[in-house]
């Protein structure tokens, strides 16, 4: 018989279904599987030479030895049970569950009333684990919430303090690189603005004053070509200005970007690709 390869693949996914469910997602075991010599007492009945190899074990194993020790705390714990010693059996399957949080046992082979009060513990002892989780997430939402009533003051000391000195804002969010290179840009643009300006002004007073016509033209030259270049360092500046409050702004706020929509339309097929910005200044 020849399999396709369809056929192949389902067996192997019918395998591995069957080791799963076999195996358990969690650690949901046999107790004979821990300790066959402890289960042959268990399964003969022979209570009190199990609750002593229990006890032994306990005191003489080694601890690093997890699953003896492990055997040994759900045999004692089945033990006390049948000996109506409920609250000892307890104690027992605690210690099991603490050395294996994760622990469960297979309803199959575990008689009813063992492994309902088994059960019972390790559903308070899984309760008991949650409750610090929830305090923290409690806690945890607090401080979300101080952030959430804080942050809305600094962001606005950081906007202006950004508006008057571009750069400034990354400088008090300990962005050192960055707020310090918008604050060279918008320096170094700033002056040469100031310089060409100032240049300017010296050529406009000699092209003003100069009565020799064959120099006024030179004059005028000089005087228009330092016009051009005071003209281009004030828009350099004013791009760099803009370029550093948008840079400060999405540093913080992530775009919002919508997912590409395709479809028809009554004119044909097409798509869209849209985005949306964050509020600059608000």
């Amino acid at each position: 018989m020849i399999l396709s390869g369809r056929s192949i693949l389902s067996i192997t996914f019918i395998i591995l279904f069957v080791i799963i469910v076999q195996t358990g997602f969690g650690a949901q075991l046999r107790p004979s599987e821990l300790a066959p010599d402890l289960d042959s007492l268990f399964a003969s009945g022979n209570f009190e030479d199990l609750e002593l190899q229990t006890l032994q074990i306990l005191r003489l194993d080694s601890p690093d030895d997890t699953t003896r020790f492990l055997a040994a705390y759900l045999y004692l714990g089945f033990v006390l049970e049948l000996s109506n010693r409920s609250r000892d059996a307890e104690k027992e399957y605690q210690n099991a569950l603490s050395l294996m949080p994760s622990l469960s046992l297979d309803p199959i082979y575990v008689p009813p009333r063992l492994y309902e009060t088994f059960e019972n513990v390790r559903l308070r002892f899984q309760n008991e684990l949650t409750i610090p989780e929830e305090n923290i997430s409690s806690d945890l939402q607090d401080s979300e919430a101080q952030l959430t009533e804080i942050s809305p003051t600094h962001r606005k000391r950081d906007i202006a303090l950004n508006l008057i000195l571009p750069g400034g804002g990354f400088l008090v969010e300990n962005k050192s690189l960055r707020g310090g290179l918008w604050i060279v840009l918008q320096g170094s643009a700033v002056a040469g603005l100031a310089y060409s300006f100032s240049e300017m002004q010296k050529a406009e007073d000699e092209y003003l004053k100069e009565t020799n016509p064959a120099l006024i033209e030179d004059k005028y030259d000089s005087y228009n070509l330092l016009y051009k270049n005071a003209s281009t360092w004030a828009i350099g500046a004013g791009v760099i200005y803009i370029l550093a409050q948008t840079d400060y702004q999405l540093s913080s706020r992530p775009l919002n970007f919508k997912p590409v929509s395709l479809g028809s339309t009554g004119d044909g097929f097409g798509f869209e690709l849209t985005f949306s910005l964050p509020i600059l200044f608000q």
